[in-house]
């Protein structure tokens, strides 16, 4: 069954699991542990789908160089936001985007720097605008966000950097840790 999901989950968003079938061929009782990290990083309730996907892609891109950054727009995408948001949160420019999308993306970039002011300034404006269980969920979302790419790195998967498409066009990609 496991298996089967992981090709499902391939073909549908074009990702190679390769790492993730050889963790469940290697260490199955590992992998169904970790296997809850899926559905603990797709929790989505109280946050906006704009502000979801900003630190998603955030998260993604701040831990890897392609493939997962890649697999995060396609979710985004999936999930109904614009391309040319998803572009512009690629790209950073958070005066493109719609307020709450604006207010993800700084918030991810709050926590990618290293400024304890900006992050608390983050912090305080998604709980006052969007709730403390968007926070929270937000705040997990770039945790677990970044879990697979740092995994497949340490598994030593992540040996190729890939271009992001949003669609059929190349983006740029401008976040990055820090």
């Amino acid at each position: 069954m496991a298996r089967r999901g992981l090709a499902r989950f391939a073909g549908r968003y074009g990702y190679d699991v390769s790492y993730l079938e050889t963790m469940l061929r290697v260490a199955p009782r590992a992998f169904y542990k970790f296997s809850f990290v899926s559905t603990a990083a797709a929790h989505r309730r109280a946050a906006p789908v704009g502000a979801y996907f900003a630190v998603k892609i955030h998260a993604a891109a701040a831990a890897d160089c392609g493939p997962c950054t890649q697999l995060a727009v396609r979710m985004a995408r999936e999930a109904g936001v614009d391309a040319g948001v998803v572009e512009s949160v690629l790209a950073g420019r958070r005066d493109e985007l719609p307020e709450e999308t604006a207010l993800g993306l700084r918030f991810a970039g709050a926590l990618a720097g290293d400024d304890p002011i900006e992050l608390e300034r983050g912090r305080s404006a998604v709980r006052e605008r969007l709730g403390e269980e968007a926070l929270i969920e937000l705040s997990l979302c770039w945790v677990l966000g970044q879990v697979f790419p740092r995994l497949k790195r340490a598994l030593g998967a992540a040996e190729a950097c890939g271009i992001v498409r949003v669609d059929d066009r190349p983006v740029r990609v401008a976040l990055h840790a820090g």
